[in-house]
């Protein structure tokens, strides 16, 4: 049998085994993305001159990103919602790492690929309208009276 017969013939078993098992894939899959949102936190925050309340919320909020993603097939709407507003509560509190959105990520995929193109599209936008506004700056409105520059 030649080389390439056998890599295809293996990799086409695992991808059978994540098929015949989508939660199981699903589950490896928030547990991976928790594990690196979890560790991109600590690294990123210096741990002596933080409180230790807003350590846990941010490793909390963390694991409410990504963790949902077990269930994305299930409730994609649901999980979409729970993880825009989890970054969005994060990054109001200005803790970014590096891997907070890809959980986020993640689920909107889910929505564009197992719902109607128009619910998901609206959805979508809602959501993202909602994630973009801590980071949005609010524009400075002249005093009344004064002359606009």
């Amino acid at each position: 049998m030649a080389y390439r017969e056998r890599v295809a013939g293996r990799s086409a078993t695992s991808l059978t085994f994540w098929r015949a098992y989508p939660r199981a894939a699903d589950a490896v899959l928030a547990v991976l993305l928790a594990t690196l949102a979890v560790a991109g936190q600590v690294l990123a925050t210096d741990n002596q001159s933080e409180p230790l309340g807003r350590r846990v919320t941010s490793i909390g909020l963390c694991l409410l990103c990504s963790l949902p993603v077990a269930v994305r097939r299930s409730y994609p709407l649901p999980v979409l919602a729970v993880t825009v507003t989890a970054v969005t509560v994060q990054v109001s509190l200005h803790h970014w790492s590096s891997f907070l959105a890809v959980g986020t990520l993640v689920a909107l995929y889910t929505v564009a690929a197992y719902r109607p193109f128009v619910e998901a599209v609206r959805f979508s936008r809602c959501c993202w309208s909602v994630c973009a506004w801590p980071s949005s700056p609010v524009p400075s409105m002249p005093a009344a009276g004064s002359a606009a520059p």
